[in-house]
């Protein structure tokens, strides 16, 4: 009989998959709780520093796009203000501002 194992497959942007194996047995090869959690804390950590090597390249490739002029900004400032009307890039409203429009004013 086959030892229990847990898997996971990586499936990146352009197609490629990277598939990650761990027996959830003990040293004397019995299926225990201890064992599962031993090989789910490892399998997370190597998931996890492949799923950030992928970010990295991401961001790495996309650093390279912009220092090619493909992804300019020119309307925002290095502080992050946008110079046309001096507001900071970011559109949302904070939950003071969404509250303040659902209350109603009555007279």
């Amino acid at each position: 009989m086959a030892a229990p194992v847990i898997s996971a497959t990586v499936i990146s942007k352009d197609g490629s998959e990277v598939q990650f194996h761990h027996s959830v047995t003990d040293e004397a090869g019995q299926c225990t709780l201890s064992a599962l959690q031993q090989a789910l804390t490892k399998m997370k950590t190597e998931v996890n520093a492949h799923l950030t090597s992928l970010v990295d390249a991401e961001k790495r490739s996309g650093v390279e796009a912009t220092s090619e002029g493909d992804l300019e900004d020119e309307d925002v400032s290095s502080d992050g203000t946008d110079e046309k009307c001096g507001t900071t890039g970011d559109k949302r409203k904070s939950e003071e501002e969404n509250d303040s429009d659902k209350k109603v004013k009555v007279r």
